[in-house]
Protein backbone atom coordinates (compact mmCIF):
# COMPACT_ATOMS: atom_id res chain seq x y z
CA UNK A 1 0.00 0.00 0.00
CA UNK A 2 3.02 2.46 -0.24
CA UNK A 3 4.08 2.17 3.35
CA UNK A 4 7.76 2.40 4.47
CA UNK A 5 8.89 -0.08 6.50
CA UNK A 6 12.47 -2.02 8.04
CA UNK A 7 13.30 -5.42 8.44
CA UNK A 8 15.73 -5.58 11.69
CA UNK A 9 17.38 -8.69 12.29
CA UNK A 10 15.81 -9.96 15.64
CA UNK A 11 18.89 -10.31 18.44
CA UNK A 12 18.43 -12.81 21.46
CA UNK A 13 21.06 -12.41 23.92
CA UNK A 14 22.02 -9.37 26.34
CA UNK A 15 24.10 -6.43 26.78
CA UNK A 16 27.52 -6.81 27.63
CA UNK A 17 27.20 -4.44 30.23
CA UNK A 18 25.33 -7.11 31.86
CA UNK A 19 28.11 -9.79 31.05
CA UNK A 20 29.94 -7.54 32.87
CA UNK A 21 28.16 -6.79 35.61
CA UNK A 22 27.36 -10.71 36.16
CA UNK A 23 31.32 -11.85 35.65
CA UNK A 24 33.31 -9.04 36.49
CA UNK A 25 36.54 -9.73 34.41
CA UNK A 26 36.58 -11.89 31.56
CA UNK A 27 38.94 -14.60 30.49
CA UNK A 28 41.45 -12.91 28.60
CA UNK A 29 40.95 -14.90 25.45
CA UNK A 30 36.89 -14.46 25.44
CA UNK A 31 37.98 -10.37 25.97
CA UNK A 32 40.10 -10.66 22.88
CA UNK A 33 37.47 -12.73 20.78
CA UNK A 34 34.83 -10.13 21.54
CA UNK A 35 37.02 -6.65 20.77
CA UNK A 36 38.17 -8.14 17.69
CA UNK A 37 34.51 -8.31 16.58
CA UNK A 38 33.45 -4.68 18.37
CA UNK A 39 37.23 -3.65 15.79
CA UNK A 40 35.72 -5.25 13.26
CA UNK A 41 32.18 -3.62 13.33
CA UNK A 42 33.53 -0.56 14.05
CA UNK A 43 36.53 -0.79 11.22
CA UNK A 44 33.29 -0.97 8.89
CA UNK A 45 31.09 1.67 10.04
CA UNK A 46 34.88 4.10 9.98
CA UNK A 47 35.24 2.62 6.44
CA UNK A 48 31.64 4.25 5.64
CA UNK A 49 32.24 7.40 7.39
CA UNK A 50 30.08 6.75 9.98
CA UNK A 51 31.61 7.72 13.67
CA UNK A 52 29.36 5.92 16.65
CA UNK A 53 30.01 8.85 19.53
CA UNK A 54 28.19 6.68 22.47
CA UNK A 55 30.21 2.84 22.24
CA UNK A 56 29.74 1.36 25.93
CA UNK A 57 28.92 -1.99 27.12
CA UNK A 58 25.34 -1.25 26.75
CA UNK A 59 25.07 -1.01 23.01
CA UNK A 60 26.98 -4.05 22.20
CA UNK A 61 24.54 -7.83 22.06
CA UNK A 62 26.31 -10.75 22.99
CA UNK A 63 24.42 -13.86 21.41
CA UNK A 64 25.82 -16.62 23.39
CA UNK A 65 23.79 -19.34 21.11
CA UNK A 66 25.90 -18.05 18.09
CA UNK A 67 29.50 -18.46 19.64
CA UNK A 68 29.22 -14.67 21.64
CA UNK A 69 28.63 -13.36 18.47
CA UNK A 70 28.61 -9.89 18.99
CA UNK A 71 26.55 -7.26 17.14
CA UNK A 72 26.69 -3.25 17.66
CA UNK A 73 23.22 -1.28 18.38
CA UNK A 74 22.29 2.19 18.95
CA UNK A 75 23.94 4.26 16.47
CA UNK A 76 21.69 7.51 17.39
CA UNK A 77 24.43 9.48 18.23
CA UNK A 78 26.31 8.59 15.12
CA UNK A 79 27.36 11.08 12.40
CA UNK A 80 28.53 10.43 9.07
CA UNK A 81 32.22 12.47 8.46
CA UNK A 82 30.62 14.43 5.55
CA UNK A 83 28.09 16.85 6.52
CA UNK A 84 25.81 15.72 3.08
CA UNK A 85 22.55 17.10 4.06
CA UNK A 86 23.69 20.14 5.41
CA UNK A 87 21.70 19.31 8.49
CA UNK A 88 23.51 19.46 11.91
CA UNK A 89 21.68 17.55 15.27
CA UNK A 90 24.62 18.51 17.13
CA UNK A 91 26.81 21.45 17.03
CA UNK A 92 30.47 21.94 18.29
CA UNK A 93 30.34 23.37 22.40
CA UNK A 94 27.81 20.17 22.63
CA UNK A 95 28.45 17.73 25.45
CA UNK A 96 26.57 14.37 24.88
CA UNK A 97 27.78 10.54 25.48
CA UNK A 98 28.01 8.11 27.95
CA UNK A 99 30.10 9.51 31.14
CA UNK A 100 32.41 6.38 31.66
CA UNK A 101 33.42 5.73 27.91
CA UNK A 102 33.54 9.92 26.86
CA UNK A 103 36.78 10.48 25.56
CA UNK A 104 38.34 13.97 26.78
CA UNK A 105 37.48 15.76 23.34
CA UNK A 106 33.15 15.29 23.73
CA UNK A 107 34.06 16.44 27.69
CA UNK A 108 35.14 19.51 26.47
CA UNK A 109 32.18 19.91 23.54
CA UNK A 110 35.27 19.54 20.40
CA UNK A 111 34.12 17.91 17.45
CA UNK A 112 34.24 14.10 17.51
CA UNK A 113 36.22 12.11 15.13
CA UNK A 114 36.91 8.45 14.38
CA UNK A 115 39.25 8.52 16.91
CA UNK A 116 36.28 9.35 19.65
CA UNK A 117 35.27 5.57 19.32
CA UNK A 118 39.23 4.29 19.51
CA UNK A 119 39.67 6.08 22.84
CA UNK A 120 35.68 4.47 24.07
CA UNK A 121 36.99 1.08 22.63
CA UNK A 122 39.91 1.18 24.62
CA UNK A 123 37.75 2.07 27.81
CA UNK A 124 35.76 -0.86 27.18
CA UNK A 125 38.92 -2.75 26.52
CA UNK A 126 40.46 -2.22 29.86
CA UNK A 127 36.92 -3.26 31.73
CA UNK A 128 36.76 -5.99 29.54
CA UNK A 129 40.31 -7.37 30.91
CA UNK A 130 40.63 -5.92 34.38
CA UNK A 131 37.00 -5.97 35.58
CA UNK A 132 36.94 -2.51 36.72
CA UNK A 133 36.66 0.74 34.23
CA UNK A 134 40.07 2.97 34.64
CA UNK A 135 38.64 5.74 36.21
CA UNK A 136 36.22 4.57 39.28
CA UNK A 137 33.68 7.30 39.69
CA UNK A 138 30.55 8.62 41.66
CA UNK A 139 29.45 11.27 40.09
CA UNK A 140 29.66 12.95 36.74
CA UNK A 141 32.34 15.90 37.64
CA UNK A 142 34.52 12.83 39.37
CA UNK A 143 34.21 11.02 35.44
CA UNK A 144 35.13 14.30 34.05
CA UNK A 145 38.47 14.65 35.91
CA UNK A 146 39.53 11.31 35.38
CA UNK A 147 39.08 11.25 31.75
CA UNK A 148 40.34 14.66 31.28
CA UNK A 149 43.25 14.50 33.72
CA UNK A 150 44.04 11.23 35.12
CA UNK A 151 46.44 8.65 34.02
CA UNK A 152 44.53 5.31 34.58
CA UNK A 153 47.57 2.50 35.70
CA UNK A 154 47.95 0.37 33.23
CA UNK A 155 46.70 -2.75 32.27
CA UNK A 156 50.58 -4.38 32.95
CA UNK A 157 51.19 -2.46 36.24
CA UNK A 158 47.31 -4.19 37.45
CA UNK A 159 49.32 -7.58 37.22
CA UNK A 160 46.26 -9.54 35.77
CA UNK A 161 47.19 -13.40 35.17
CA UNK A 162 47.58 -14.34 31.24
CA UNK A 163 46.92 -11.31 29.77
CA UNK A 164 48.37 -11.67 26.21
CA UNK A 165 51.21 -9.36 25.17
CA UNK A 166 50.72 -6.07 24.38
CA UNK A 167 47.59 -5.80 24.67
CA UNK A 168 48.70 -3.65 27.21
CA UNK A 169 49.95 -0.76 24.67
CA UNK A 170 47.14 -1.19 22.47
CA UNK A 171 44.70 -0.50 25.14
CA UNK A 172 47.02 2.92 26.19
CA UNK A 173 46.94 3.75 23.20
CA UNK A 174 43.77 3.82 22.38
CA UNK A 175 43.04 5.78 25.52
CA UNK A 176 45.70 8.95 24.96
CA UNK A 177 43.87 11.64 25.94
CA UNK A 178 44.91 13.40 23.09
CA UNK A 179 43.50 12.20 19.62
CA UNK A 180 46.88 12.32 17.54
CA UNK A 181 48.00 10.39 19.94
CA UNK A 182 45.30 7.47 19.47
CA UNK A 183 44.91 5.30 16.03
CA UNK A 184 43.34 7.09 13.30
CA UNK A 185 40.54 4.69 13.25
CA UNK A 186 39.14 1.63 14.24
CA UNK A 187 40.34 0.62 11.02
CA UNK A 188 44.10 0.59 12.61
CA UNK A 189 43.00 -0.67 15.72
CA UNK A 190 41.64 -3.77 14.55
CA UNK A 191 45.00 -4.42 12.28
CA UNK A 192 47.01 -4.23 15.70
Amino acid sequence: EGFYYMVMELLDGRALADVIDAEGRLAPERALAMLRQIAAGMARAHALGVVHRDLKPENIMVDPKRGEHVTLLDFGLSKTVTEWSGVHLTHEGDVFGTPDYMPPEQWLGASADARADVYAFGVIAYELFSGQLPFPCDTVAEAMQGHLYTEPPTLDVLGLPGLPPGVSRLVTRCMQKKPSERWDDMQAVAAA
